[in-house]
């Protein structure tokens, strides 16, 4: 799996992604749902920042990344009881049938090597996933991006379309596909990405 460069991120800054969770995930704590007691994976979950959002809802999650660092940072900055960390390949976990009513992969699809380990890991993802469960999707698509912040990474950019229509039989609450202008914190390079944003229930 491609860091994207995101070690030298963590090892830099004392929170590389801060304290605010992804638009989806306010999102999702906002649809009027009783979130209290759902079961969540957090694939690929950085440092924590939507962990902790949805263990704050009431959720129970597992926050699962490759980086120790990462997970490090998490355990200190955002230490609640209901989350466990797990330093783990997101490709190895065991991702039980319907074990999870929330899964979330933000910004992790993109960093798999390749095309069919990605739709593998996504049908896996959507297989642990309860009926009425939601999935909540961020990741780069097919569209423009300027990579000069990650030197070095070549992300799978998979077309929105496709995203779309490995989706087919949920119910998409929303998908989208739009650019994000960023600037790293520990490299202050201004950059864009073309993010596909998917939030969908399994039914």
């Amino acid at each position: 799996m491609n860091d994207g460069g995101y070690e030298a991120g963590y090892a830099a800054c004392p929170c590389f992604w801060g304290d605010k969770p992804g638009s989806l995930i306010r999102k999702l704590c906002h649809l009027g749902r009783d979130l209290r007691g759902l079961r969540v994976i957090d694939a690929g979950c950085g440092e924590g920042k939507n962990a902790i959002a949805l263990a704050q809802a009431g959720c129970f999650v597992h926050a699962v990344d490759c980086s120790a660092q990462a997970v490090s940072v998490g355990v200190r900055r955002f230490f609640h009881p209901g989350i466990t960390w797990h330093v783990a390949d997101m490709m190895r976990w065991n991702l039980a049938p319907e074990r999870y009513d929330i899964v979330v992969a933000y910004g992790l699809l993109h960093c798999i090597p390749t095309s069919d380990g990605l739709m593998h890991l996504l049908a896996r993802l959507q297989a642990a996933t309860r009926p009425r469960g939601i999935n909540v999707i961020c990741a780069f698509d097919d569209g423009a991006h300027d990579l000069s912040a990650h030197p070095g990474f070549t992300p799978n950019l998979v077309a929105y379309k496709d995203y779309v229509s490995f989706y087919d039989g949920w119910r998409l609450i929303m998908a989208s596909s739009s650019r994000l202008d960023e600037t790293h914190p520990h490299n202050r390079i201004p950059h864009y990405h073309s993010l596909t944003r998917i939030l969908a229930e399994k039914v």
